[in-house]
């Protein structure tokens, strides 16, 4: 998920729990362009394994994975919500191929009904061919 018109920044915090979280570039012109990192967000102090919180630049779309019941997520974003802005890109798209984290089983995954009709990767890009950045 991300927000466009504007593009903006976010802070995402675990507070409790822990999540496995994707971030993914989306800026066309940038050399890291669908380049994905992965981040074991836990809400006890940052290990090696592990951090507390993460800023995610614009222009990256954000998707998480909750591995422990009880896990309580924080975001802060860098403008105002949009709920037309508010946009995303099937997790489970195969152009993606995100690592959802250890012990991932598919089978197992339940998705919201909004994941399960977000648009492929190449229907977003399609949508925003030629949009200006801001």
């Amino acid at each position: 998920h991300f927000q466009v018109n504007p593009y903006q920044p976010k802070i995402l915090s675990c507070i409790t729990g822990q999540a496995w979280v994707n971030v993914v570039c989306l800026d066309k012109n940038s050399p890291n362009f669908l380049i994905t990192s992965n981040f074991l967000l836990t809400g006890d102090l940052p290990t090696e394994e592990g951090k507390t919180m993460i800023v995610v630049p614009p222009h990256h779309a954000l998707g998480y994975r909750i591995l422990e019941e009880d896990t309580r997520m924080l975001y802060l974003a860098g403008s105002d919500f949009s709920p037309t802005g508010d946009v995303g890109i099937h997790p489970l798209d195969p152009d993606l191929a995100l690592n959802w984290g250890p012990d991932f089983d598919l089978n197992e995954l339940i998705l919201s009904t909004r994941d399960k009709t977000l648009p492929s990767l190449e229907e977003f890009l399609g949508t925003v061919e030629g949009e200006s950045k801001p």
